[in-house]
């Protein structure tokens, strides 16, 4: 028996993480694509002009984060509370949400199209390219802002690979279509977004099937409690919007910024270095969204000790990965500007110093990323707003705007940087004036350490081998006495995890395979609360004694277990569902 063995949480973060790469890369890689086609095939100006009108895709974008981030994150944690009929809620509510806000802002957005796009800053030749681009995004936009609604609630659901195969399928279409449009049918820059649109229209359908088939996620009902659960929605993924709605005017100001002291050449390399930094962006989103889920569950159960594995998985995982991402970069400036067709001496030069400066703030946007995605998890959202602003946004356009004054171009491409590194010391000056104030909330991720210091929670692995049950079964009855729970309590929650922990070995993994069960017990006055979870095949061990009981009609089961029996019997609530793939059995009794 080990104290807290990271098996299961390891497992289960592994099995996430590369999919909701591959899946948030896939988001991002509509925009990749075009930048690289457009700057090869129609010219540096393309390029310019489908950088002055990105915004128009980053709103649509920022609706869709901010409605099924947000929904989503709840429903994990209803999932933790054991709150299913909540769960189909949010998920209900989301996709109505995504549809009406899509059309809330594709309608004005057309009938206002000439004044945003030389709002957005483009003039003279740039004018066209930029308003038919724009003009087919903002028609089909709704598309974009659908594609989250599968995304996040397959992940959810515990198949986070079918985000993947839904992304990978709109990037293959994408380039199809690009070149079919552009080369074949010569429809230009409109072409491009048609392709976009299209192909994501087709990844949506292909998402809500996988939600759909073979097992139907999330059922759609009449959402209830509709204003509450719209401000839940709301506030959890106001981070995510926030951090979209920064870039949409952060890139405005950026451009109007370089424009006014640096010219054409300076927006060309910093419209290459925003395309390469918003797929980066995904890889970086793809670390700190795979903790969502499971830290939603994990806080809905008041399970600190895998909230603390959790995070240690995901800063080991996304710091090695960004700083493979940051060494690419580095060795390779000059190829990677030249895949976007910048030929010319100059601009090639600065587009080398914008995105080697843009590299070196990668492994410090991570992290601040990670955090970001746990305290708006844990409900903690001011604090995630006030780094997504000031991170985003805030200090990257003060450093630009106080460079750009003094003619200090290499300056204004370092913003990214000391952005990143102020955004850190700003959250760290915040954390530790929220545990001067209220001494329960501990280390960097403020969590609320009340149960631990008081004794009231115990949290341990047990590996797949009977001695190791009866040393578990020892170990929850030393526990129990104490914290002064009644005799009768402890033997009855030593024997029957003794005997469920013997069962589920049997049932669960094969003969030879090494896995672990944790166990987790809470008490709480006048309740006891008992978590087991493991990741083998499905199996609901009080289940399993129900339905042998059943089957005996009424006499003594040959292989009858006494502490099952017992537990059943006094138990306010049983409930067994099967979360990320993962078995999650939980007992609630009354103690004295």
């Amino acid at each position: 028996m080990e104290k807290n063995n990271d098996f299961f949480i390891r497992s289960t973060f592994r099995t996430y993480l590369i999919p909701s790469i591959l899946a948030l890369l896939g988001t991002t890689i509509t925009v990749l694509i075009d930048s690289v086609i457009i700057g090869n095939f129609i010219g540096e100006k393309g390029l310019a002009a489908l950088n002055l009108v990105k915004p128009v895709y980053f709103t649509f974008m920022t609706l869709g984060s901010l409605i099924s981030v947000g929904a989503a994150a709840n429903a994990s944690v209803y999932i933790g509370k054991e709150d299913r009929k909540s769960c189909d809620n949010m998920a209900s509510l989301a996709l109505i949400l995504s549809l009406v806000a899509g059309l809330l802002v594709t309608i004005p957005g057309l009938a206002f199209l000439p004044a945003i796009v030389h709002g957005l800053g483009a003039q003279g030749e740039l004018y066209k390219m930029a308003y038919d681009y724009a003009f087919v995004m903002m028609a089909g936009g709704v598309s974009v802002v659908l594609m989250y609604y599968p995304f996040n609630f397959l992940r959810v659901s515990g198949r986070p690979r079918m985000g993947v195969v839904m992304f990978m399928l709109m990037a293959v279409l994408n380039v199809v279509l690009d070149l079919v449009f552009l080369l074949v049918f010569h429809m230009g820059m409109g072409g491009m977004a048609f392709a976009s649109v299209l192909s994501t229209a087709i990844a949506d359908i292909a998402g809500f099937l996988f939600l759909r088939f073979p097992s139907r996620c999330f059922p759609l009902q009449k959402p209830f409690l509709v204003w509450k659960s719209m401000k839940e929605i709301v506030v959890t993924g106001s981070s995510m919007a926030l951090n979209n709605f920064c870039n949409i005017i952060r890139t405005m100001v950026l451009n109007w910024i370089l424009f006014r002291a640096f010219g054409n050449n300076a927006i060309t390399a910093f419209a290459m270095t925003a395309t390469v930094g918003s797929f980066i962006t995904a890889v970086i989103s793809g670390v700190s969204q795979t903790i969502t889920p499971l830290i939603g569950v994990f806080y809905g159960e008041k399970d600190n000790t895998s909230i603390r594995t959790t995070m240690k998985m995901a800063f080991q995982s996304g710091i090695g990965i960004i700083l493979a991402v940051t060494v690419v970069i580095i060795i390779f400036p000059q190829q990677i500007c030249q895949m976007f067709g910048i030929q010319g001496e100059e601009v090639l030069a600065l587009s080398v110093a914008a995105l080697i400066c843009y590299a070196l703030s990668l492994a410090l946007s991570m992290v601040n990323n990670i955090f970001i995605f746990l305290f708006f998890t844990t409900g903690r959202n001011l604090l995630a707003n006030v780094i997504t602003f000031f991170r985003a946004f805030g200090f990257v356009t003060l450093f630009a705007m106080l460079f750009s004054e003094a003619g200090f171009l290499m300056g204004v491409w370092s913003c990214f940087i000391l952005a990143e590194a102020a955004a850190f010391l700003m959250m760290l000056m915040w954390v530790g004036l929220v545990r001067i104030r209220n001494n329960k909330f501990s280390g960097l991720y403020l969590l609320d350490r009340t149960f631990e210091d008081k004794g009231k929670y115990l949290s341990f692995s047990v590996p797949n081998r009977v001695e190791e049950a009866v040393d578990a079964s020892i170990k929850i009855n030393t526990f129990c006495k104490e914290n002064q729970l009644d005799g009768k309590t402890a033997m009855m929650l030593s024997l029957s995890l003794e005997e469920m922990l013997v069962i589920i070995f049997d049932h669960c993994f094969e003969e030879k395979e090494t896995q672990f069960v944790d166990i987790r017990i809470f008490l709480m006055p006048g309740t006891v609360v008992l978590r087991m979870r493991n990741g083998g095949k499905i199996f609901d061990p009080v289940l399993y004694y129900e339905k042998k009981k059943e089957q005996a009609k009424g006499k003594l089961l040959d292989d009858d277990s006494l502490g099952i029996r017992l537990i059943v019997k006094k138990a306010e609530q049983v409930s067994f569902n099967r979360t990320f793939g993962v078995n999650n059995l939980t007992i609630v009794i009354k103690a004295v």
